[in-house]
This record gives C-alpha cells, structure tokens and sequence, in this order.
C-alpha cells in the first residue's frame, strides 16, 4: 500500500510532462509573467529572485519562472543569477553568466547521479590537496588558466570548499575539461530522509564571467549550506519533469 500512502499523503515527486511543440510553439503558447527581483546579492550583486525560509515549505518550482532548462522535479528556496528575461517575461537560466541556487529534489534518478557522482568529486577535491582559498583572489579565468598550466588529471579540476564543518559532499570544480570557456562550479549535496523517502538538498554557485573573482562564489555557497542545512522535513508537491 506504499503507492496509496504516498498518494494521500501528496508525493513530493514530480509529476510528468511532455512538451506539446517545439520550444518556439510552447513559448508562444506560455502566459506572460511579470517577475520582479527581492533585492542584489551583497558579495556578488546580482538579482535575488526567490528566498524561502528554510523552516518554510517553498511553493516555487523551476516551471513559471526559468527558460531554457528542462525541469526535473526541483523545489527552489534559493534563486540568484543575471538571467536575461526571454519575451514572456521567464528568466533564461542558461544565458546567465553567474547563478546561484538552492533546490531539493525527491526524484529516483536525480539522487542515484547524485549519490555516485557527488561522493566522487569531493573525493576528488581532498585528494587535489587545494582549498578554494588557494584561488579567492583570482578571478574565474585566472584560476582556469592556473589549472590548465598545471596539467589535467581528475583531481586537477577540483578543490576542497573549506569551511563546511559537516560530512557532506561539498567541493569546487574550478575548470571543466570539456570547454574551452573558464567556467566555475561550487556545489554542496545532502541527501537525508524525509518520511520515508530520500531527499537531495543541493546549493550550488556556477559562473562563466572570466572576470568574477572566485572567494565570492564560493562564500555564497557556504553562506547559503550555513542558513539551509539542517532543513525541516518538508513535504512538498507540485514540480514537473520534462
């Protein structure tokens, strides 16, 4: 009766849906939206569109608000970025240059990639023998041009995001070998239970612009683990999947 007891009690997982047209069918189909910012990020001065309280249930998803990426069943407490707005007024996730967020997902294959993938980077960061502020005061091209100069190997890209006190999966991927563009990435993972089923409560920062200085990135995201971890048990429900 597991299947009955997760319907009544209103499922966290996203439900399914598929796209009726092509990505300029649907927008022209979209309902406009007015979204407004709450206010700038202090250490980084971009928007702040969306901030629940952690000891809040979030009523936001990625649907209503952000273009130009496929939801997968996220519920957004924390949204920050330099999105450009497409013409129906939706933020375009993809073209923002600096971003930060803080979403949990309850979905079955989002939490496997996470808990094969996340242990295996912050493994990867301890075994680099760098912290995140060996590079505070290099900007993100900087910090790229340092690694590539040194040589790639897997522990290259990564260093240890000092200053989260607790066993979570938490790093800096400070290049990716797959691009030429600098790029940075700061992301912790927590994966708890809630009421039975698994939760994954990510903060993440990732910037292209070669000229943001990486201490701010990372700052934020160790600000953000600092006010999120410890999360309530939230039930949610309501997000979609494409």
């Amino acid at each position: 009766m597991n299947w009955l007891n997760r319907l009544l009690s209103r499922s966290p997982k996203a439900r399914v849906e598929k796209a009726k047209g092509n990505h300029v069918e649907n927008l022209a189909a979209h309902p406009a939206v007015d979204l407004a910012a709450l206010e700038r990020h202090g250490m980084l001065d971009i928007p702040v569109w969306i901030e629940v309280p952690p000891d809040d249930a979030t009523p936001h998803t990625y649907d209503g608000w952000l273009w130009e990426v496929e939801p997968m069943g996220e519920y957004l407490y924390y949204l920050a970025g330099n999105f450009p707005k497409n013409e129906k007024g939706l933020l375009r996730y993809a073209s923002a240059t600096t971003r930060i967020e803080v979403h949990v997902s309850f979905e079955d294959d989002v939490l496997s990639v996470a808990e094969y993938d996340s242990p295996m980077d912050a493994e990867r960061a301890t075994a680099s023998g760098r912290v995140h502020t060996d590079f505070a005061q290099m900007t993100v091209a900087e910090a790229d041009a340092v690694i590539r100069a040194g040589g790639v190997t897997d522990e290259a890209a990564f260093a240890v995001l000092k200053g989260i006190d607790r066993l979570e999966f938490a790093y800096v991927q400070l290049f990716d070998p797959h691009s030429e563009r600098p790029s940075l990435r700061a992301r912790c993972d927590m994966i708890e239970q809630v009421d039975g089923d698994p939760r994954l409560l990510r903060i993440e920062a990732f910037s292209t612009d070669p000229t943001q200085k990486v201490g701010p990135l990372c700052e934020a995201v160790i600000d953000l683990y600092h006010r999120y971890s410890g999360m309530p048990p939230h039930r949610l429900s309501g997000a979609i999947r494409m």
